[in-house]
């Protein structure tokens, strides 16, 4: 049996980190490539579950911080079981895990029914507004 502190020197994780994501990059071009391959598809199922288990948990948790309620036409999102987004008011990144946990000022972020999401983000592409001229077409 080897010694365990060979597992835990910087060099063994830095070439099994090397291995795992030439490892991820093969099984993605494999999928790309040929998706009816048995490993492509236990890797694309994989990448299904866990992709919606982590925007589920994300949902929850903006929930818990923001409440269910449209910012823009006051829908409640729970009750009608509509998607409820974030819109991050100065910039145009969407929410993710590392915006959850680092959010310190609410009032960057939006609540927002996925309806108003998407005429927002239209609205602000299409005609270059800004959140204050979406405020102001609001009243």
């Amino acid at each position: 049996m080897r010694d365990m502190r060979y597992r835990d020197s910087p060099e063994y994780r830095k070439r099994k980190l090397e291995y795992m994501r030439d490892y991820q990059r093969k099984l993605r071009e494999l999928a790309k490539t040929n998706p009816e391959h048995p490993r492509a598809k236990r890797y694309l199922d994989y990448r299904k579950k866990y992709q919606r288990e982590r925007h589920q948990k994300l949902r929850e948790k903006a929930l818990s911080l923001f409440g269910s309620k449209c910012f823009l036409c006051e829908v409640d999102c729970k009750a009608t079981k509509t998607k409820l987004e974030l819109h991050e008011i100065h910039g145009k990144r969407h929410l993710n895990e590392h915006l959850l946990k680092a959010t310190k000022n609410p009032q960057d972020y939006a609540p927002l029914c996925i309806h108003c999401h998407r005429m927002v983000s239209r609205m602000m592409k299409v005609f270059r507004l800004t959140w204050d001229n979406i405020l102001a077409l609001k009243k």
